[in-house]
């Protein structure tokens, strides 16, 4: 079963990538779901989920960046169908409403206002401007630490000799890229996605990243395997998306992933080696500080998520949630059509 991210609290604040994960065409459909918290939204994905894997069909879920233990979005490629929650943050359309989309509006199931909704949102909101705050503050600290030209050169020549043994030409024609989060820091820290990257790629890889000196090997890595004719997933930094975090290549079921563990390049050791003894320090004293601030964040999420708990448990009472399933088993048997 795999499992991505498609959204991540950055240093940039939300960043998304639900706009370039699935463009339907001509025949796929977007299904884009609108409704409140504790609508039905993830339970409703759930449900059609679950219905799709009995009949023999893989369904790839994509988790909530804010909380992991919510669904964002399913996809079903055997029948080029999406479900996707199209609330803020991460607010997507339909491209083509009718041909290739529709929208499904939950918020119809809610019987009555709930009293004290606006306050709870307003606390949710708030928990999360002061965690993108920090979270900027987080990534001005990390982006002290320097790499010296020398030692982004030493990172080039190894992965120069990575690519000779594992990523043998393949085609003349490059291969496509699809990029998503295997990674997210959420209410409940960082969350990574490990089983999924096991089960695409029998053979990983790990790169020491203390000092970020892996997404440089993976950049040179990621470009190469694309350039010989290999289809690859890149998996951004959530923190950082702007930088590689991880790259599987199934076709090879090969990987390599930020982080210690397993078959292991000690990049650490090599950034250090380029360090005089002053930047050293001054390096593990920015890596200290910005672990301190992540740490802060992480309290102001996990505070936005008991705040959105206590929302979801005043607005449950009020949703018809027969009909929200009712509605669900409507579009099963639409899939169960579509498999035969």
């Amino acid at each position: 079963m795999s499992t991505f991210f498609l959204g991540a609290n950055s240093y940039k604040g939300f960043y998304s990538l639900y706009g370039e994960y699935f463009r339907p065409g001509p025949s796929e459909r977007l299904y884009v779901i609108k409704g409140g918290p504790g609508g039905g939204k993830s339970g409703f994905m759930r449900t059609i989920a679950r219905s799709a894997e009995t009949r023999g069909l893989k369904v790839i879920r994509l988790l909530c960046s804010g909380d992991p233990a919510s669904l964002d979005g399913i996809h079903i490629p055997q029948l080029g169908l999406m479900f996707a929650d199209g609330t803020s943050p991460h607010v997507l359309e339909p491209d083509c409403v009718g041909e290739r989309g529709a929208y499904i509006d939950l918020s119809r199931f809610c019987r009555m206002e709930v009293r004290g909704a606006a306050e709870l949102s307003e606390e949710y909101r708030e928990h999360y401007r002061k965690a993108y705050c920090l979270l900027a503050a987080a990534g001005s600290v990390y982006g002290s630490i320097k790499l010296s030209q020398a030692c982004l050169d030493d990172i080039a020549r190894r992965a120069e000799g990575i690519i000779t043994r594992e990523i043998k030409r393949k085609s003349r024609v490059p291969g496509h890229t699809k990029r998503l989060f295997s990674d997210a820091f959420t209410c409940v820290g960082t969350v990574s996605l490990s089983e999924t990257r096991s089960e695409l790629c029998g053979k990983l890889i790990s790169l020491d990243n203390e000092f970020g000196a892996a997404a440089h090997m993976l950049d040179i890595l990621y470009r190469a395997a694309a350039e010989r004719g290999y289809d690859v997933i890149v998996c951004p930094s959530p923190l950082d998306p702007d930088r590689i975090c991880h790259l599987l290549i199934p076709e090879l079921s090969l990987g390599f992933v930020s982080g210690r563990g397993g078959r292991r390049l000690h990049l650490d050791k090599t950034v250090a080696g380029h360090m005089s003894g002053g930047e050293l320090a001054a390096a593990k004293e920015a890596l200290a500080m910005h672990t301190r601030l992540l740490a802060m964040a992480h309290e102001q999420l996990r505070r936005a998520k008991d705040a959105h708990d206590r929302l979801e448990a005043a607005v449950n009472p009020h949703v018809d949630f027969d009909g929200v399933y009712d509605l669900a088993a409507q579009y099963i048997g639409e899939l169960a059509i579509q498999s035969v």
